[in-house]
């Protein structure tokens, strides 16, 4: 959808049954369409494209930050798994995610904090949590945009 205000949204989605259904699944993904589009000058095919890329990326994301959580005799996994959690933050923030972005920048601000070898299991299970949850969603919006 291109970007646009409410009003004209709404008499889009009148006009367009398909918009109507690219809506309704952006909006059960929580992903904030317009607000994507804006960031990325109202270009379709690059929010398209960066979408199913940053969808085919989260599908191991969780097993990464698993395997991170579980090797942290690894001088690098809580830099690693804090590196990821940046990613998915900007990534998420790009295709309008906000609240997959809000909790991999709270996870990323926690690695931050030094955190004790239990707190990054927990740390990294939370933001893989909310990964997983989140994919049904963005695949399902990937499908259709």
């Amino acid at each position: 959808m291109p970007v646009m205000d409410d009003f004209d949204a709404m008499r889009r989605i009148r006009q367009e049954p398909a918009a109507v259904a690219i809506a309704q699944i952006a909006a059960d993904a929580g992903v904030d369409l317009n607000a994507a589009l804006e960031r990325l000058g109202g270009l379709q095919d690059v929010y398209r494209n960066a979408l199913a890329a940053f969808v085919v990326d989260l599908l191991v994301m969780p097993s990464q930050l698993s395997a991170y959580a579980q090797n942290m005799q690894h001088n690098n996994s809580r830099d690693d798994a804090r590196r990821l959690m940046h990613t998915v933050k900007g990534l998420a923030a790009t295709i309008g995610a906000t609240a997959l972005s809000t909790a991999a920048a709270s996870g990323e601000q926690a690695m931050g904090n030094s955190p004790d070898e239990q707190q990054v299991v927990l740390i990294c299970d939370q933001v893989g949590t909310v990964i997983t949850r989140a994919l049904p969603g963005l695949q399902a919006l990937s499908a259709v945009v």
